[in-house]
């Protein structure tokens, strides 16, 4: 079983009395609503989040898991049923419905063969980024096709090729994938100023030809998704620490927290949204206040893998087996 998180509006707390209200002043509170079938298991260790008309898709890092007669599924839920979640209030588990996986085996074709990490559609066309760590740590793009009917994801293995890596953080890639001004742009999960002096978004057209990588800001703790851009090149990013990968990130100030209005965790975790903007300049940020998300008692890391705006209503997220697998609604704050 699977818990879906609906977080509503910011709690704004002025003059709280109490430990507990002063942490969750300016954070996003939480409500739980269960969903069912195999992707609520943790082996589906959800990777990342799209749509596809009218149907949030759902990408297991490892689709083989799910394997019938194909290489192995992918799972979509219709919007709708999202709405009647979060406006009926009903209660009633969602069934997330199968989407067949048609590509070679690529652990046989990629040494070390880590997983998807993220997944854009764009038309009918789909893309996803790959993560492998032997003899050392890289990452990969991949293309195909989605059939209108949602039956099948048909993996053109002749577009598969390496992307450059911004680092080398360990278990680090190009985990978030955006489509911006008719360009696919793949970020890294490390920008941080200590691990690299002038970070960059890879760039790529449609057909998947390397472009100039664009500039990124310098964003401390790990970039692990982000949304679909709009007509203007806004977008979102999941901004996440976890504090056992301090070592890892090495992080510097943070740029972001003077404009949060959140008081700092004392464990040094993070769980936020960064709104940025794409421009033939650059990847920057908008000034716009981050979302927080209210944290976990008993210092609990949710790692948050997928996010995908649910029109002007808010976002939805994913995490992978961390604590446990879980998918979220955050509401779109006022400000």
């Amino acid at each position: 079983m699977i818990i879906i998180f609906l977080a509503f509006q910011l709690s704004i707390c002025s003059g709280c009395g109490d430990d507990d209200s002063a942490a969750r002043a300016n954070r996003a509170s939480i409500r739980e609503i269960e969903l069912a079938g195999p992707v609520a298991e943790p082996e589906a260790e959800l990777s990342g989040l799209a749509w596809y008309d009218d149907n949030l898709v759902l990408l297991p890092q490892y689709p083989d898991r799910f394997a019938s007669t194909t290489y192995g599924a992918l799972f979509y839920i219709p919007k709708h049923e999202i709405f009647s979640v979060i406006d009926a209030d009903t209660g009633s588990p969602l069934t997330p419905q199968s989407i067949d996986l048609h590509v070679a085996d690529l652990s046989g074709l990629i040494s070390g063969f880590d997983g998807f990490e993220s997944i854009m559609f764009v038309g009918q066309s789909v893309y996803m980024t790959i993560e492998a760590s032997s003899p050392s740590m890289r990452g990969y793009i991949i293309s195909g096709t989605i059939s209108a009917d949602l039956s099948g994801i048909f993996l053109d293995i002749s577009t598969l090729q390496e992307i450059p890596l911004g680092g080398a953080v360990p278990n680090a890639s190009d985990e978030s994938i955006t489509y911006a001004g008719g360009k696919l742009l793949t970020f890294y999960e490390a920008n941080g100023a200590n691990i690299s002096q002038a970070p960059v978004a890879n760039v790529l057209s449609v057909n998947l030809e390397p472009e100039t990588p664009l500039s990124f800001p310098a964003i401390e703790y790990r970039v692990t998704d982000a949304t679909k851009a709009d007509d203007e090149g806004f977008f979102w990013i999941i901004n996440y620490m976890y504090p056992g990968d301090e070592a890892d990130y090495r992080p510097s100030v943070d740029a972001f927290s003077d404009i949060s209005g959140v008081i700092p965790e004392p464990s040094g975790r993070v769980e936020r949204f960064i709104e940025l903007r794409y421009t033939v300049h650059g990847i920057v940020p908008t000034g716009r206040r981050p979302i927080d998300l209210v944290l976990e008692n008993d210092d609990i890391s949710r790692n948050w893998e997928g996010i995908a705006q649910l029109d002007e209503r808010g976002f939805i997220l994913v995490t992978d087996k961390f604590p446990k697998t879980m998918l979220a609604f955050v509401q779109m704050p006022s400000h």
